[in-house]
Parts: structure tokens; C-alpha cells; sequence
């Protein structure tokens, strides 16, 4: 309990796991070691070690401590579920995005609705006529 106090919890955890060792009824060191495992926030270990300890031997001090721990964790499990509804949220909406890309893609085609058609009244660049001779270009005499 002294490691509780001075919130050195690691060296609670390793106490009390050397003190379950010698003695796995020991209503005590579960109790510690759930303590020590509040104080750094492992909620459901805390849990499972408080639960354990008042099932050997009842305390009242552990009973108020365990009902804090409860709290954090059911505040921890929606949280988790919170989450996991968002990222399902998003990957849905992703998957919507996808969807709604792949069919714009096959409503165009190409890109423009009945092809590019061309550009009428452009047949050929006029004057050009095969490039024979490059006329008007002074001292170009033609092409071979």
C-alpha cells in the first residue's frame, strides 16, 4: 500500500504480483494491484483485480474505489464504441464517394459524352498542300 501512496504504481504492481505468488488468496494484494493499476489508467486490469479482491475479502475502501473504476470503464467502452462508429461512418461514406466516382466515370466515357465529333471545316491546313517546294519561304528551294 506504501507504493500506492508515494504513486509509484509499476512497484506496487511488481509487490503485489510477488505477494500473489506466495499467496494467491490474498485479498490484499489484488486490491493493490487493482489500485496501482487505476493509477495508470488500465481500467479493466483495475477492474479484474478490485472484483477479485472483494470476492476473498470484502472492503468497503475497495467496494468505492471499484465503482470508480466501473465508471471509467463503461466511459471507456462507449468511447470505444463511439469510435468504432465514426471510422464505420467514414469508411462508409468512402465507399459512397467510390461508388459515386466509378459510376460518373461510366456515364462519360471518355470523358465528353458522344466523343470528341472533331472540328468541322478543317480539312487540312490549306496552302500546305504536301510541303512540296515550301513555297514563299525565301532560299528554302524545297523539300527532297
Amino acid at each position: 500500500m506504501c507504493f500506492i501512496k508515494m504513486k509509484k504504481p509499476l512497484a506496487a504492481i511488481r509487490d503485489a504480483n510477488k505477494a500473489l505468488e506466495l499467496n494467491p488468496d490474498s485479498g490484499k494484494a489484488y486490491r493493490v494491484r487493482g489500485l496501482a493499476n487505476a493509477q495508470l489508467g488500465r481500467w479493466t486490469d483495475a477492474s479484474k483485480d478490485l472484483g477479485q479482491g472483494q470476492k476473498i475479502d470484502y472492503d468497503e475502501g475497495a467496494y468505492e474505489m471499484q465503482k470508480k473504476v466501473s465508471k471509467k470503464l463503461d466511459e471507456l467502452h462507449k468511447w470505444e464504441q463511439a469510435a468504432k462508429a465514426r471510422a464505420e461512418k467514414a469508411k462508409q461514406r468512402k465507399s459512397k464517394r467510390a461508388a459515386a466516382s466509378a459510376a460518373a466515370d461510366d456515364d462519360f466515357g471518355s470523358g465528353f459524352p458522344g466523343g470528341m465529333g472533331g472540328f468541322p471545316g478543317m480539312g487540312g491546313m490549306g496552302g500546305m498542300g504536301g510541303m512540296g517546294g515550301m513555297g514563299g519561304m525565301p532560299g528554302m528551294g524545297g523539300m527532297p
